[in-house]
């Protein structure tokens, strides 16, 4: 039985990837990165907001250690964060698997977590999506954090008329003024999700 293990779990991860690659929905609905649930895991921040096994997590912006249980979590852009294992019997248990991201190098930390970098997978991105990376890539590159970058993307895609989308329009054309108040993070490029 143990020996089948890591082989349904390939198999797991195999289905929740050609699921996501395949199914109707963008690839990078929200911020890039996306999950396939293992075993069920509950959110960090509320025990109530559980993941059930083959649910796939999207919009996954961070990455986090946290430094007291030497854990693991993954985080969702306006979501909650979860545990990328579950431990039972003392023994951590996969419990989120990523699709189409790697982690990359250690980029920050503060007193409770260190934070590593999500790198996406770009031979399983849609054209769609690696427009819609090449965009964030952009925003990035002008300073704004990853998910300013992700709101100020969905109102360039979704609502192209709206003041933060002209606002972005002219820093990515080099506009100094622009890019100042874009950083700034102004409360008309928040996004509603």
């Amino acid at each position: 039985m143990t020996k089948l293990a890591p082989i349904r779990s390939a198999l797991i991860m195999l289905a929740g990837m050609l699921l996501a690659i395949y199914s109707g929905a963008p690839l990078l609905a929200g911020a890039p990165c996306q999950a396939i649930v293992i075993d069920p895991v509950a959110a960090v921040e509320n025990a109530d907001s559980i993941l059930e096994r083959d649910d796939i997590l999207t919009g996954i912006s961070q990455y986090r250690l946290n430094k007291r249980t030497g854990l693991a979590e993954f985080c969702s852009h306006g979501g909650y964060c979860y545990p990328a294992d579950n431990v039972k019997v003392g023994n951590p248990v996969e419990a989120l698997h990523l699709l189409n991201c790697s982690i990359g190098p250690k980029k920050d930390e503060d007193d409770d977590y260190e934070y590593f970098s999500l790198k996406l997978i770009r031979s399983i991105m849609t054209t769609e999506s690696k427009l819609r990376h090449n965009l964030l890539d952009q925003l990035g590159e002008l300073g704004l954090c990853n998910a300013c970058a992700d709101n100020v993307a969905n109102y360039i895609n979704l609502q192209p008329n709206s003041r933060c989308a002209h606002l972005a329009k002219k820093a990515l054309e080099g506009n100094q003024k622009a890019t100042s108040t874009l950083v700034s993070n102004p409360e008309y490029c928040v996004w509603k999700y």
